[in-house]
């Protein structure tokens, strides 16, 4: 009775094995064909294996939301190539970028670098002078992503 328990329990574990060996070399033999077809067809898209070419890292998805705090702050933009010196008021920022209105019409044109000049809310009142590149106008509202994102998320941090 007992090598009967002992050999089913062995058969078991056995077969467990055979299976996770077979699931390996089943995911081995689609990378080898995924790999190989790619070569024949480099524009062919893969929707069960991820590009072994590509660092899937080094592109965030599209969807990803970024939190943005809504504010009301005075500040004012300089233009530097047109010699510009105009007052904004900040509607939101995020780790990434900012939306402002300008208080009069402006002359942006998407790709435009800004410097903007603003105070934040926070305890310390924390003084930003940052350059920003133009990527979305509509009239008087303007959106922007910072130059220098990682300076920016430092100091997101004092938000």
């Amino acid at each position: 009775m007992m090598f009967e328990i002992f050999f089913f329990i062995v058969m078991i574990v056995y077969g467990i094995s055979l299976l996770v060996c077979l699931f390996f070399l089943f995911n081995f033999i689609l990378l080898f064909i995924n790999i190989s077809r790619d070569d024949e067809h480099p524009d062919s898209i893969d929707f069960c294996m991820p590009n072994h070419r590509e660092n899937i890292q080094s592109k965030p998805p599209v969807d990803i939301q970024v939190y943005r705090k809504n504010v009301l702050f005075a500040g004012e933009y300089f233009v530097q190539e047109k010699d510009e010196k105009r007052d904004i008021l900040i509607k939101d920022i995020s780790m990434t970028g900012i939306n402002f209105t300008t208080v009069r019409p402006h002359n942006f044109s998407i790709g435009d670098i800004v410097e903007l000049k603003f105070t934040l809310d926070n305890p310390m009142r924390t003084r930003v002078q940052e350059p920003v590149k133009i990527i979305r106008t509509t009239d008087q509202n303007v959106g922007a992503q910072y130059i220098n994102q990682s300076r920016m998320q430092k100091i997101w941090s004092f938000v």
